[in-house]
């Protein structure tokens, strides 16, 4: 009897032997893969750093651009309002008699026309000037933000994994401790 305990106490050792060093392989695969996701993560955060420092980068354009746009919409506002003068004259002048229209001299409305032309081409020149700035300026701030956003999940998915593992460590160590009190 004392025999065929021994023999049974003998192969549970072996077996707990066995058990013991194919958990503790697995603990040191665990803890390999843990120092290559720790990396992982190091070099997501670098690269997230990246990226926050090009979106730091591109602030000043995407100020740029907002001041393009309001200086945009301030020229609109500037051609608008003399479209609506012209047309104001306009009627206005067609509502007036024909001698009262006659007392201006023609060579100061020719003057006066190629002047307002004049100013119309330079607020046409500065509203495509502004446009493309705006547009590049657009472009540039939503590179930034994708690769920021990319850069973002990145490091979420690393900081899962690395959870996972220390989760997998943790009950490996478990199993381990259950093992030796056993």
């Amino acid at each position: 009897m004392r025999d065929a305990r021994a023999r049974l106490l003998a192969d549970d050792l072996v077996q707990a032997t066995l058990a013991l060093e194919s958990e503790v392989a697995g603990a040191e695969a665990l803890l390999e893969r843990r120092s290559t996701v720790e990396a992982a993560v190091t070099q997501a955060r670098e690269a997230e750093a990246a990226a926050e420092e090009r979106l730091r980068e591109a602030a000043p354009r995407q100020r740029t651009a907002q001041e393009t746009w309001y200086a945009l919409a301030a020229v609109r506002e500037r051609v608008t309002s003399t479209i609506s003068i012209a047309t104001e004259r306009v009627r206005h002048a067609s509502d007036q008699p024909a001698d009262l229209r006659t007392r201006r001299d023609p060579d100061a409305l020719d003057a006066e026309a190629r002047s307002v032309a004049a100013q119309e081409a330079e607020l046409l020149a500065e509203v495509a000037r502004r446009s493309a700035a705006l547009a590049e300026a657009t472009a540039v701030r939503t590179a930034a933000e994708e690769a920021h956003r990319a850069e973002e999940q990145r490091y979420a998915a690393l900081v899962r994994a690395a959870a996972d593992r220390r989760e997998g460590l943790v009950r490996l160590h478990g199993q381990v401790e259950a093992l030796r009190s056993r």
